[in-house]
């Protein structure tokens, strides 16, 4: 959260805190992600923060550094690593790579597994990043979805990967961004992906036990403008095939007699050609 908002985070972890923090992730030193940590570390023991490994030369930033400096924690930046937390939770971080131009590219992407669920973190990563990702992934649970929602995330070839049953997206209410974009929603909602938002809903908690999870809310959110699209109508629809690297246009003839193992689908063209796909010559998708 922002600046004024660790008083506020304090407070609410605080039930579920017994002793110190183990870990705090600095996904990114974007305010409106490190803005109340140099208040939580006042506030709590902390043994370790694990953080991106990119700068800012803001204030917000020197806030939050000084503070772990004070707290004299182990202070690390991300890599590969897997934590058991207790019997059945694991938390695993996914290096993407420290070559990434811009803040939100650089965030800390994280797996929280407990029993059968597998909770997906990705910070604010753009698209770009997403598809580093494809190859170390597979169906997840819930999707806590990338850039509040913004349309630079949660591409058509990464939501094709990963497949969510669920997605959490975290927003203000009435935000100068206009998060989560329709066309976010449009390809979470053509996934039969459920979705819910802090915009709408406020604090939304997850209750997780070995077998099964539910949410304290249930107005999910759906896109208007997916609705109006039946599946043989949706403008800008592809399909691809694992095995050739082809991608075709939804009614071309080949994709009638693709193996439904072998087909991907991709809401638009640009996600295609980003993963590699080249366009069918029969077609000219």
């Amino acid at each position: 959260g922002d600046n004024t908002k660790g008083d506020i985070v304090s407070q609410y972890i605080n039930p579920y805190v017994d002793g110190n923090l183990e870990l705090i992730i600095a996904t990114h030193p974007d305010a409106d992600h490190i803005g109340g940590l140099d208040t939580v570390l006042k506030n709590y023991k902390v043994e370790k923060v694990i953080d991106s490994g990119y700068t800012a030369d803001t204030k917000t930033y020197s806030e939050y550094i000084d503070a772990v400096k004070q707290e004299e924690c182990i202070f690390e930046y991300d890599v590969d690593t897997n934590i058991t937390l207790a019997d059945n939770v694991s938390f695993n971080i996914l290096e993407t790579g420290d070559q990434w131009a811009n803040s939100n590219d650089m965030s800390v992407v994280s797996i929280l597994s407990y029993g059968n669920t597998d909770v997906l973190f990705t910070g604010d990563i753009s698209q770009n990043v997403e598809y580093t990702l494809l190859n170390r992934l597979n169906n997840i649970d819930i999707l806590k979805v990338g850039h509040h929602g913004s349309k630079t995330s949660s591409s058509d070839l990464f939501l094709s990967i990963i497949k969510p049953d669920y997605a959490v997206v975290s927003a203000g209410e009435n935000n100068r961004y206009g998060h989560p974009a329709s066309e976010t929603l449009d390809r979470l909602n053509y996934y039969g992906t459920r979705v819910l938002g802090t915009h709408t809903s406020g604090n939304i908690v997850l209750n997780v036990n070995l077998s099964s999870f539910g949410f304290n809310k249930s107005n999910f959110i759906k896109s208007n403008t997916f609705e109006n699209k039946s599946e043989n109508g949706v403008e800008l629809q592809y399909v691809g095939n694992k095995n050739s690297l082809i991608f075709h246009s939804y009614t071309c003839s080949s994709v009638k007699n693709m193996k439904d193992e072998n087909r991907v689908t991709f809401y638009v063209r640009e996600d295609a050609i980003n993963g590699g796909y080249i366009p069918c010559k029969k077609c000219n998708p």
